[in-house]
């Protein structure tokens, strides 16, 4: 075993997957706990909406010691108890917001599409 990980958002499965496949021990806290999900993990946790998913992440790092954790879809703004390793929160607050991602590939000359207003009702 390399370590052990926690893997949390509302989807986990493909980065605990990869993650056990690398040889670690994953946990995961995730919204669907499919059975995917148990095949590739050691501990899981649910979560129902994602205003509970802090508490549910603490939860788990009184349960375990972790060496690191990663953030998926739901939980990249969140401030874990661990260390982390992935993209910071400040940069994945800012690719959150449509109008900054748009913003951001404006100021190094990449063309993007125009965000548009309310589609016309059919």
């Amino acid at each position: 075993m390399r370590g052990r990980v926690l893997v949390a958002g509302f989807a986990t499965r493909h980065v605990a997957q990869s993650a056990a496949r690398a040889g670690y021990e994953v946990c995961a806290v995730d919204h669907f706990c499919d059975q995917d999900l148990f095949w590739c993990t050691q501990d899981r946790l649910n979560f129902e909406e994602l205003d509970e998913l802090p508490e549910a992440i603490d939860r788990m790092c009184r349960l375990h010691k972790f060496d690191f954790a990663v953030a998926t879809s739901g939980a990249e703004e969140i401030a874990f108890p661990i260390r982390f390793l992935g993209t910071p929160r400040e940069t994945a607050a800012r690719f959150l917001d449509k109008l900054e991602t748009e913003r951001f590939f404006e100021t190094i000359d990449v063309p993007v599409p125009r965000i548009s207003g309310k589609a016309p009702i059919p």
